[in-house]
């Protein structure tokens, strides 16, 4: 095997052992491959010399974009309870028309095998337990093989190219401090060529399939954020999770233009905000005419991307109170 080959294996036809040791495998080969990654972008190169991605830099590219979707999933699976509906669960979970829906899903069931070993393990080798603890320990338990449990009725199913979406998040969408819909003041300042790619990434939230998903994490003012991006065009929206088919619409943008205005700074300036209004937010999930006005703030937002003419389509806006 090459050192930039990652095993796969067939559900039908591995132990879990297998598929432990796979996993540990693949991950320190990635590490690997990330070490000599950072060790190729820390080497100068004249500008003469200057090459497309080379096939080690491509291959950490893919695997870092896969590990990113894998810690967002992940995260969305380590909020699941025991009294929470398998509806809502379906909710957290990749959608079967995703295009890595199977790997997505074995690296999920690959996680959850590995946290249940642990604390049966764990169990296994403290005697002096008190049985608060090991009451504790045993819920762990009992709520991993529920996860268990759904993932292995997931990988039943194969995965659809053009399946309908039974998914369709709803969105809420966050305010500037004085009360404008700032991802609808931000389409009107953005040119229409990257209308397309912005619709392809709000449908991929609502559709459940996060397109290019990234959850931050090193910065702490912004750690917990999500954001699904289009590579190709920089074009990037920011969102957050804040129930079990709903997410709060931070901010849009291209990443080009937001380097040059300072890009961490606005983004925890705008994160902070969020969190600012993240507990009237909340408060008014159940009042219908607060999500009236969220559904009327859905359509501007489609009715601007598929305008032609940028401010064409504006008048339904209402100024939030």
């Amino acid at each position: 095997m090459s050192d930039t080959s990652f095993e796969t294996v067939d559900l039908e036809k591995i132990t879990e052992d297998k598929l432990l040791k796979i996993l540990d495998e693949n991950r320190k080969k990635a590490l690997g491959l990330n070490q000599k990654l950072k060790e190729l972008q820390e080497t100068p190169k004249k500008p003469e010399t200057l090459t497309p991605p080379s096939s080690v830099e491509k291959t950490v590219q893919e695997e870092n974009t896969f590990e990113n979707e894998i810690d967002f999933y992940l995260n969305n699976l380590n909020s699941i309870t025991q009294n929470m509906s398998e509806e809502d669960i379906m909710h957290l979970l990749p959608p079967r028309r995703k295009a890595n829906y199977q790997e997505i899903i074995l690296r999920l069931k690959l996680e959850c095998m590995k946290s249940l070993r642990e604390l049966r393990e764990f169990m296994e080798k403290e005697d002096s337990l008190k049985s608060e603890d090991l009451d504790s320990i045993q819920m762990g338990v009992e709520l991993e093989r529920k996860k268990l449990e759904t993932i292995n009725q997931l990988l039943l199913l194969q995965p659809i190219e053009k399946e309908e979406s039974s998914i369709k998040n709803h969105f809420v969408f966050v305010p500037t401090s004085g009360g404008n819909i700032r991802v609808l003041d931000e389409i009107d300042n953005i040119p229409t060529e990257f209308y397309t790619s912005f619709m392809t990434l709000f449908q991929s939230i609502q559709d459940g399939t996060f397109k290019g998903v990234k959850r931050f994490t090193s910065n702490v003012k912004i750690a917990g954020i999500s954001e699904v991006r289009d590579v190709a065009n920089q074009t990037r929206v920011v969102f957050d999770r804040i129930g079990p088919d709903t997410y709060a619409i931070i901010t849009a943008f291209t990443k080009n233009v937001m380097q040059s205005h300072g890009y961490n700074e606005q983004l925890e300036r705008k994160i902070g905000n969020y969190r600012s209004w993240l507990p009237r937010i909340k408060e008014n999930l159940k009042n219908p005419e607060f999500l009236k006005e969220q559904e009327l703030y859905e359509q501007e937002l489609w009715n601007k991307l598929n305008s032609s003419e940028k401010g064409q389509m504006g008048g339904l806006r209402c100024k939030k109170k």
